[in-house]
């Protein structure tokens, strides 16, 4: 199905907000001293209902094992998190130490009311409406990009060009953070707990 030119220009709006997006959650966390990324590593762990491994944070993120192995590397040195041994002896559970609590309840339990008051100002039916759409269209996507074969094609870098070109996609810290001209909606997932 052909998409209008409205609903076009609507999707790169769209995209365009989910980066400003994306950059208030860098600018976040960069007040914290912490990168976007990690602060959804500590989001993430901070579900205790789930025994995190390194292999289970980079699926459930989608995130390179080094990078991830990074991260964890530094929070063990600060004390958040400690290691022990799983069952699969491969791997190490991660587990959130004491201190680990409370530095995530002091980083994200902020981040949690301002995004619940950000969304005070919209109905239920337009919170569920919202959720809903993000999920399906989220899974459309993920099917359509399963289904793509095309391959980015290799960019060479003349000899006398010093440095290299940059990426043709690009990553959440490059993105600019744009003027503020509407309320966005979340892009991490609101906790029922805290």
């Amino acid at each position: 199905m052909a998409l209008s030119k409205e609903s076009q220009d609507m999707i790169i709006t769209i995209r365009e907000t989910w980066h400003r997006l994306d950059g208030l959650y860098e600018q976040y966390a960069k007040s914290l001293g912490l990168s976007f990324t990690a602060l959804m590593v500590l989001d993430l762990l901070d579900d205790s209902a789930v025994t995190y491994t390194q292999r289970v944070v980079c699926d459930r993120l989608d995130l390179p094992k080094q990078y991830v192995n990074s991260i964890i590397k530094s929070l063990l040195e600060q004390g958040h998190v400690e290691l022990k041994e799983a069952k699969d002896r491969r791997n190490k559970e991660i587990r959130i130490t004491e201190r680990g609590k409370l530095y995530i309840q002091s980083a994200l339990k902020p981040l949690d009311e301002a995004e619940f008051a950000a969304w005070g100002g919209f109905s239920q039916n337009a919170i569920t409406h919202y959720a809903q759409t993000m999920a399906r269209y989220t899974e459309a996507f993920e099917r359509v990009l399963d289904n793509l074969k095309t391959e980015i094609p290799a960019v060479e870098v003349p000899a006398t060009q010093t440095q290299p070109p940059q990426p043709l996609i690009q990553t959440p810290q490059h993105f600019d953070v744009r003027p503020k001209s509407e309320t966005a909606p979340p892009s991490l997932r609101a906790r029922n707990s805290r």
